[in-house]
């Protein structure tokens, strides 16, 4: 029992003292998902440790192609780069005559593109407006590197101008494509229409219209907005019901004649001030009209902002 206890004993110590080594096979043709190459890459590594399997894999073999083309490791570069890395010793190593690399792709579609913009602006667009639609140009299909991340900046959201998105496509920090689409926000505003048929000639005002709430972009430059602004107006031409009444169509009427009493208005920096004075000739809305003060003879110019009213600069 002795001589076989002891037998055995020194087989268990030949076993550990002779574990088998690790193998590297290094494949001939892959697509890699990543914009720098490592070992792991490419190779299947067996019979290592996991501390000295982490450890080969990120041996770097350099970037990768771009999405079209490809790039070759010849064998000399590839085995270098493995020994440089202190390979265990008996290591099996296996590299084919030349790599061959290409680059992984993916598709990002252009219609997620538009709605991630539409979606963007909505989040930064002031919860006061009223907005109708948002309108981003239906973008086309984007081949990319797989695992390319992008980013969508705003501008012009703020001033009032033309609003931009830039989308940014990016493999890790590499900037791999921009590309720039005008976007138009298509706000809700008030449009003065007939109510009903309304006959040339005619005297319209709140009792002849209606108001509705539309998008900007279906109203006419020269719409009326504000039924204030019909005020001794007549039609130069029908219109039908619900029609738009526009400045073309009307024929506004003076709303203050030379000779009347006004009241002058000036108002700035919170203050306003009222005055009574003589209009010294006739003027529609809108209409530049000089006034005499009454009580202190000046003549000043204003603009007409209703019946027998003007404003004046402070």
């Amino acid at each position: 029992m002795r001589l076989l206890g002891t037998g055995i004993f020194a087989l268990l110590l030949a076993s550990t003292g002779t574990a088998a080594a690790g193998s590297i096979t290094v494949s001939r043709n892959v697509a890699v998902r990543s914009s720098e190459v490592h070992l792991g890459d490419v190779a299947r590594l067996s019979g290592f440790d996991r501390e000295t399997r982490d450890r080969l894999a990120g041996i770097e073999l350099g970037p990768a192609p771009v999405v079209g083309t490809g790039r070759l490791l010849p064998r000399a570069f590839v085995s270098a780069a493995i020994n440089e890395a202190n390979v265990p010793a008996g290591t099996r190593i296996s590299v084919p005559e030349r790599l061959e690399l290409t680059r992984a792709s993916q598709i990002l579609p252009g219609d997620t593109l538009s709605r991630a913009v539409e979606d963007k602006l909505r989040g930064v667009l002031p919860r006061t407006m009223d907005v109708a639609e948002i309108r981003v140009p239906l973008m086309s299909d984007l081949k990319v590197p797989e695992g390319s991340t992008y980013e969508i900046k705003l501008s012009g959201v703020e001033g009032g101008g033309p609003i931009t998105a830039d989308i940014v496509v990016k493999d890790g920090d590499t900037l791999v494509r921009s590309q720039r689409v005008a976007v138009r926000v298509d706000t809700v505003s008030t449009l003065v229409v007939a109510d009903g048929e309304l006959g040339r000639g005619q005297t319209i005002g709140a009792g002849e219209v209606r108001v509705l709430r539309v998008p900007e972009s279906r109203i006419p430059d020269d719409a009326i907005r504000n039924v204030a602004e019909l005020e001794g107006a007549q039609l130069r031409r029908p219109l039908k019901d619900g029609e738009a009444v526009t400045r073309r169509s009307l024929e506004l009427m003076p709303l203050v004649h030379r000779g009347d009493r006004v009241t002058m208005i000036a108002e700035g920096g919170g203050i306003r001030i009222t005055a009574v004075g003589e209009a010294l000739g006739s003027a529609r809305r809108g209409d530049a009209v000089k006034v005499r003060n009454i009580d202190s003879q000046k003549i000043v110019s204003g603009r007409v902002t209703a019946s027998q009213t003007v404003a004046m600069e402070l």
